[in-house]
């Protein structure tokens, strides 16, 4: 990468920052500093707030582990091009996004962190959020802004007074300038339950992001309107589906980032899976008493209705502990009347808690199953790695007729998170 370093969020509540440039003798490898955001070194009597870093000195560590920095980063350039940033999620181990300038690492002294660190961001809406926050530009009045996306994540605290969706906050997605940290949006939903990490999309191919899709606990699918050259008149979000269980009755958790493509008549497709694997409860696979599923949705700028499951093509998988098929890939959907596609996942227990990746018209995707220790806490559980044709939800295997398998059971444990890398 150009920045030549790697930044790397630790449990032991630091980030370390570290030259990837050169051999052991040209200091390759060696740590240039390392950052402990200010939430790391303050205790809270919430208990839901992770404990300072003196938590650490405590016997019982061992016994009752603590969170500290563990979300993801995003590494990008801003200023055009001349600054180079990291911005990061202090996931399980508080409530916030930072920010950090990577641009001149060459002389780190005490009297530099000030201007190494650019900003730190809270807000009484934000949970905790594992996600990397995204860094797009938007076409403001101004011009060009390059700014950070990110969402209220899960488990945000009881607000003093009721908020507008009760005793906790709404779903809550923040745009930030990305240069200075200050809010330039604040866009809320309707639903009292904490948001996923979104997806940023730009439907016009112009260069700038303007929509973001996200979903939340409770199976709502929202979308958000931020094309508009005026941050103060950009939408809060609408809501475009609720995943709800086959029985009717469970609402479906939405825990992952959804991908986003182009549909051949306009609009866009909106592809996710559901399954939360967040609570102790939800380590046991038999707790999961209804079917999660893979969805995907026709955003139809022509039906701006919301979408329901019973408009939705049902496919079918079945599996023989090795292979798994779509039983009716040869039937087609008919786009006049159906808004997209959904598979319910056969296996008990079985859910998606990782992002779906769109790549040429493939959808990629992982299950989880949990395993049955869950006294000692042991690696376990299985999976499926899943590739589909997106569109349309049928099978899609390189070289293989459409009525072949369409996944590989991962027996050795849980498939992670997946990451596409096209490589020229």
């Amino acid at each position: 990468h150009e920045f030549w370093i790697v930044v790397v969020a630790a449990n032991d509540g630091m980030v370390h920052v570290f030259d990837a440039h050169g051999t052991k003798a040209t200091n390759g490898g060696k740590e240039i500093f390392a950052y402990v955001p200010s939430q790391s070194l303050r205790a809270s009597s919430n208990i839901s707030t992770p404990e300072s870093l003196a938590a650490y000195a405590k016997s019982d560590y061992q016994t009752k582990h603590r969170y500290y920095v563990d979300g993801d980063i995003s590494l990008a350039t801003i200023n055009d091009n001349k600054q180079r940033m990291a911005f990061g999620a202090l996931g399980q181990g508080g409530r916030g996004i930072y920010a950090l300038d990577l641009t001149d690492l060459s002389k780190v002294t005490t009297s530099s962190a000030s201007a190494i660190v650019k900003w730190e961001f809270t807000h009484a809406n934000m949970g905790f959020n594992q996600a990397a926050p995204a860094v797009v530009d938007v076409n403001l009045e101004a011009g060009k802004t390059r700014v950070v996306i990110f969402s209220n994540g899960f488990n945000a605290s009881a607000l003093s007074k009721a908020g507008t969706c009760g005793a906790y906050p709404c779903g809550t997605i923040f745009v930030l300038n990305a240069q200075t940290g200050s809010p330039l949006a604040t866009l809320t939903t309707t639903a009292m339950s904490g948001l996923s990490e979104p997806a940023v999309v730009d439907k016009d191919s112009d260069g700038y992001a303007d929509t973001i899709y996200a979903g939340d606990l409770k199976g709502n699918v929202w979308r958000f309107d931020i094309s508009n050259a005026k941050a103060t008149s950009w939408s809060n979000g609408t809501k475009i589906f609720t995943a709800i269980a086959s029985d009717g009755v469970h609402g479906q958790p939405i825990t992952s980032r959804p991908s986003v493509s182009k549909h051949a008549s306009g609009g866009v497709m909106v592809y996710f899976g559901t399954g939360k694997y967040l609570e102790t409860t939800d380590s046991i696979a038999s707790n999961q008493t209804y079917k999660e599923s893979l969805y995907g949705l026709w955003d139809n700028p022509k039906d701006t209705s919301e979408i329901k499951r019973s408009s939705l093509f049902a496919r079918t998988i079945t599996d023989n502990d090795t292979s798994r098929f779509i039983a009716d890939s040869a039937t087609a959907i008919d786009w006049s009347s159906q808004r997209g596609w959904y598979m319910d996942l056969p296996t008990t227990g079985e859910r998606i808690v990782t992002n779906t990746e769109y790549v040429y018209g493939k959808l990629n995707v992982t299950t989880m199953i949990p395993g049955s220790d869950t006294v000692n806490c042991t690696n376990g559980g299985k999976g499926w790695l899943m590739q589909l044709e997106a569109t349309t939800g049928k099978s899609y295997i390189q070289g293989r007729d459409a009525d072949k398998a369409t996944a590989n059971l991962q027996t050795g444990g849980v498939p992670s998170n997946l990451n596409a890398t096209l490589v020229s």
